[in-house]
């Protein structure tokens, strides 16, 4: 076994211990945040969508008016080209 077999065999351990790391942390804080907040909403809630159960948004031609309907209306060409 050469030298260079050996550092690349560290640079692979230490890769793994990395990534075990920080697979590890991640997860605990995930976990943690869930517990805290629940990170999942309830099947009621994504059956009446979200804008609507999580932000009282309204969007879209039947409850939408003429302002919010431009929003998502693309642009007019100016002939400007920035």
């Amino acid at each position: 076994m050469s030298p260079s077999d050996s550092r690349s065999e560290q640079k692979a351990l230490r890769v793994v211990i990395v990534f075990v790391y920080t697979f590890g942390v991640t997860y605990l804080l995930y976990w943690l945040t869930n517990k805290m907040i629940p990170l999942r909403v309830s099947a009621a809630s994504e059956r009446v969508g979200l804008d609507k159960s999580q932000h009282d948004e309204h969007y879209g031609p039947e409850t939408g008016g003429p302002r919010e309907l431009a929003e998502y209306a693309e642009p007019a060409e100016t002939g400007r080209h920035e």
